[in-house]
């Protein structure tokens, strides 16, 4: 659990911010595998 945490959610020291996440607005292509 604490890597999750520390990766994903701990806004601090993640790996992956939140923005990145959102693709709500996004056009064309979502991931790098098209």
């Amino acid at each position: 659990m604490d890597y999750f945490v520390d990766t994903y959610l701990n806004y601090d020291v993640c790996h992956f911010h939140r923005k990145m996440w959102n693709h709500f607005e996004t056009e064309g292509s979502r991931t790098i595998n098209h």
